[in-house]
């Protein structure tokens, strides 16, 4: 997964340079061929939208303030992004990545776009309980907004025409919910979910985001800075040990040396299925009938020298795929161990 990380860099940012333009073409039509006079009629389409989209503002600029060192610098910014929108949002996010270095693009780019900054102390910012509060009050903004918006629509006066501004403030809405969705994308670990939270922003957009962001705090503890929902904690973890030693990061752990590990939200279950089949299969006893107690243990076992022989090395391999077993399966460990713990039987095994 860590060997596709670059590539995933290099889509991203050719992505948001196609939006760029994109954005471009539609405040050109909007100044050359649009009409103007319409951008300053607050009880239009587009000035909804604005509210709608109002929270994508805020938390692209409380991340720009993260950033950036100097608060002259973030409030231009912050103040530019609310007049022409997603054009200062993309350009500032394809400056950062002009600014990674080699290394920086070839272990997470998109990890070092989201958290490296100029500054090295962010002890001032706002706490996990303000943070919440505040994305609490732009959710019940944003939860107005969408209902002034069904009943204003439904209104048999409401004007349904789609002025200029409304064309070109909605290419923004949507641009922003393609940098929130990559965001979704990056911080989430299964793809169902992120597909679940993605088909929420493109429905209701500003709510959502408020909604996502708000679960992502309360994830935290009172004690941790809120900053850390910028990115994956797992992701923050992985860098550090790829920093450490020389090691590269596969995704989630499923299968390993034999050994099918589930990790859950109730904890992480490790089990041998496949390993299980496989002996059976590769000692033709698919068929045999399973027995919940393979042997008392009060039983004593002694060679059967009058048996039909059977070969040692299949014996011994049988043995073996078992005390492998015991990794997962502890109640065969007896069994398996008085089966190997007698020498003459391990050298001359007899069917039974």
């Amino acid at each position: 997964m860590v060997a596709a990380l670059p590539s995933i860099g290099v889509s991203v940012k050719t992505l948001f340079i196609v939006l760029y333009c994109v954005m471009a073409a539609a405040f050109v039509y909007l100044f050359m061929f649009g009409d103007l006079i319409s951008c300053f009629d607050i009880h239009s389409r587009w000035f909804i939208l604005i509210v709608a989209d109002f929270t994508a503002y805020v938390v692209i600029g409380a991340w720009v303030a993260y950033k950036e060192s100097n608060w002259i610098i973030a409030i231009v910014l912050m103040v530019t992004m609310y007049f022409i929108g997603s054009l200062v949002s993309l350009g500032y996010i394809l400056t950062q990545f002009y600014k990674l270095s080699h290394e920086e693009s070839v272990k997470d780019p998109l990890y070092f776009v989201l958290t490296r900054r100029q500054k090295m102390d962010v002890s001032g910012g706002p706490s996990v309980v303000a943070t919440r509060v505040i994305f609490s009050l732009l959710s019940c903004l944003e939860l107005g907004a969408l209902i002034y918006t069904l009943i204003v629509e439904l209104s048999p006066s409401y004007p349904k025409y789609f002025s200029s501004c409304f064309i070109t403030t909605e290419t923004d809405m949507y641009i922003h919910i393609v940098i929130f969705s990559i965001w979704i994308v990056y911080k989430e670990s299964s793809w169902t979910s992120a597909f679940f939270w993605i088909v929420l922003l493109v429905s209701f957009t500003g709510i959502t985001l408020c909604a996502y962001i708000l679960r992502q705090l309360f994830q935290l503890s009172l004690q941790q800075p809120a900053y850390l929902i910028i990115f994956n904690k797992n992701r923050e973890f992985e860098r550090i040990m790829q920093d450490k030693f020389e090691m590269s990061a596969m995704g989630e752990m499923t299968f390993f040396l034999g050994l099918q590990v589930q990790q859950t939200e109730s904890g992480i279950f490790i089990h041998q299925t496949k390993y299980v089949g496989d002996i059976l299969s590769r000692f033709q006893m698919s068929d045999a009938t399973p027995i919940g107690t393979p042997l008392p243990t009060n039983h004593g076992i002694t060679p059967d020298l009058k048996g039909e022989a059977v070969s040692p090395s299949i014996y011994r391999a049988m043995i073996g795929s078992l005390m492998y077993l015991t990794a997962s399966r502890p109640d065969i460990m007896y069994p398996t161990d008085l089966q190997s713990s007698d020498p003459l039987l391990m050298a001359h095994p007899n069917d039974v």
